[in-house]
């Protein structure tokens, strides 16, 4: 009996929780595993607890706890802003702008 307990112990020790190398290119790919991978592997686990019992109120006026797409927008918010869609675009200069650039000799 105290064996098994042993080996219980040192399959939960040995668990190593897959680092992923590559940041996902899109929000899209990040699936909830994913996320608590992520969180676990960088010690980032009371952050995933606190923001999944986050609450909100629906269209309804009823309370709500977070579910995955709005912890998912979270944790993208925190922990990889380049992913996030609302960043404005660097303008791309326009024949217009480069005629008002020009210096006018007199």
């Amino acid at each position: 009996m105290a064996e098994e307990i042993k080996e219980v112990v040192k399959e939960k020790e040995e668990k190593v929780y897959p680092v992923y190398p590559e940041v996902p290119t899109q929000t899209q790919d990040i699936v909830s595993q994913y996320v608590i991978d992520y969180c676990v592997a960088n010690k980032q686990v009371k952050w995933l607890q606190e923001t999944a019992n986050k609450k909100y109120v629906d269209k309804n006026g009823k309370e709500q706890n977070y579910n995955f797409f709005q912890i998912r927008k979270e944790f993208v918010l925190k922990f990889m802003p380049e992913l996030d869609g609302k960043k404005t675009e660097t303008k791309k200069v326009t024949l217009l702008d480069k005629i008002m650039a020009l210096k006018v000799e007199e």
